[in-house]
């Protein structure tokens, strides 16, 4: 039973973290010309923003944020090292001239390490390095493939299409696409995925943005055709829609996709996630994902803010508990943590407090003997007040626990029979209280 329904509005702190202007736009207002997208708070998953993030979409060169994955994943097991040199399968050198896709060019007698086309995939998208990574990893792309699909499972995504390493519409690979697999076949997931997979790779491989953020490099250059790469994320410092703050995290481009960005920005220590999924300006703007990124950025900024509550304030619903056949004839309840905590609330709205102390105590408004302590008897449960959820199920509302202060110890026989004779005594003395109360005055 809910003894206590109540909005917080006492001991909070207000912070100023994604909180740059006073200007404040509705969700509604937003009206992001993209097909779907999610905005979320990369530490606690919560969603500030979302247009149609669960419809599956064509992934295009996101897919490189899997592959990446499993390519680190391999590392980190021992199986490959940075400084491998990686034997380039034949079919990947014309592929790599094809500057109708992303590219970084691969010759036959150079000499190219897995540091290096990581750096490619990343950086210039480049779709024949990550392809060759593929190899490396797995010795074919059909088997690498297999391991992308293990790695989304692994954290919960279930309703991707993989087809390949590189996120190329099958078409580009001629005959060498992987066998099963359509030959004109493509990568799906959905905005809500995308968010999803970005936050477990940043948790696992923070190091990854020392890559992304880099505007532009040089790729081979101890070889005798180096080749200077320049990001496609052009939020990035020096580029054409920078953004203070934006350290990645990448893009991706095909027919079916359109143009796609996971972008991921850091301010004031606290990092933001962002997805947009086929910005419909495209065609007339090259930079039409980097513009409604940036309003997406814009509008978490300016409508959410990071609130600090502290719990030392609640007013627990009852103060103690009686015990039944006890030493003791009651017991005090606390908090399980008073540690102030931090919420996101947007524009202003406080979130809400509910306490509730379990049901069959109420009943019978006692506990029994023995009672421990730290015995859990109710809590406090702070939810959002806006209709957003959280990224995963792991993630979600805060609970407090209200908890016994103390144990109480069984009484004894004797102890037990003074108790039952004090409340027989207890019970007299009230009878005639009351009786002479209702007697007339004469």
């Amino acid at each position: 039973m809910k003894i206590k329904k109540y909005l917080i509005a006492f001991s909070l702190i207000v912070g100023t973290l994604f909180c740059v202007a006073p200007k404040e736009t509705a969700a509604e207002e937003l009206d992001l010309d993209v097909k779907s997208a999610i905005a979320v708070d990369f530490d606690t998953g919560k969603i500030f923003y979302e247009k149609d993030s669960d419809e599956v979409l064509g992934l295009a060169s996101i897919t490189k944020l899997i592959s990446i994955y499993v390519v680190l994943d391999a590392i980190k097991a021992g199986e490959i090292t940075w400084e491998d040199t990686v034997t380039i399968p034949t079919y990947l050198y014309p592929l790599s001239l094809n500057w109708e896709l992303s590219n970084v060019p691969l010759y036959e007698g150079n000499t190219y390490t897995v540091k290096d086309l990581y750096e490619a995939s990343l950086i210039s998208s480049a779709n024949a390095a990550v392809i060759a990574l593929s190899y490396h990893v797995s010795g074919s792309e059909e088997a690498f493939v297999a391991k992308m699909k293990e790695k989304l499972e692994s954290i919960g995504i279930t309703d991707a299409t993989v087809v390949n390493a590189s996120g190329l519409n099958n078409s580009y690979l001629g005959e060498n696409y992987v066998p099963g697999t359509p030959a004109d076949g493509e990568n799906y997931l959905s905005a809500k995925d995308i968010a999803i997979l970005a936050r477990h790779l940043l948790t696992d491989y923070p190091e990854i943005l020392e890559t992304t953020k880099i505007p532009t490099a040089t790729f081979g250059a101890n070889t005798s055709l180096p080749y200077e790469m320049v990001n496609w994320n052009w939020m990035l410092p020096g580029l054409v829609n920078y953004k203070e703050g934006v350290d990645g995290l990448k893009t991706g481009t095909t027919d079916i996709a359109g143009a796609c960005f996971v972008g991921t920005m850091e301010k004031d220590g606290h990092r933001m996630i962002t997805v947009v999924q086929h910005a419909n300006d495209h065609e007339n703007n090259a930079s039409a994902r980097f513009i409604e990124t940036n309003k997406l950025m814009d509008y978490v900024l300016n409508n959410w803010q990071l609130t600090t509550v502290d719990p030392t304030t609640f007013a627990l619903p009852k103060k103690h508990l009686n015990v039944q056949y006890g030493k003791e004839a009651s017991v005090d309840l606390t908090l399980s943590d008073s540690n102030p905590f931090s919420v996101w609330v947007k524009n202003g709205e406080m979130p809400e407090i509910t306490a509730e102390i379990n049901q069959h105590l109420l009943d019978n408004d006692a506990l029994k003997a023995p009672v421990s302590k730290n015995l859990t008897v109710g809590k406090f449960t702070i939810t959002d007040q806006d209709d957003l959820d959280y990224l995963e199920s792991a993630d979600g509302e805060k609970e407090i626990t209200i908890k016994t202060a103390e144990k109480v110890e069984k009484a004894n026989v004797f102890e037990r029979f003074l108790q039952g004779a004090k409340n027989i005594g207890t019970k007299v003395v009230h009878f005639f209280q009351n009786l002479f109360f209702i007697l007339p005055n004469y």
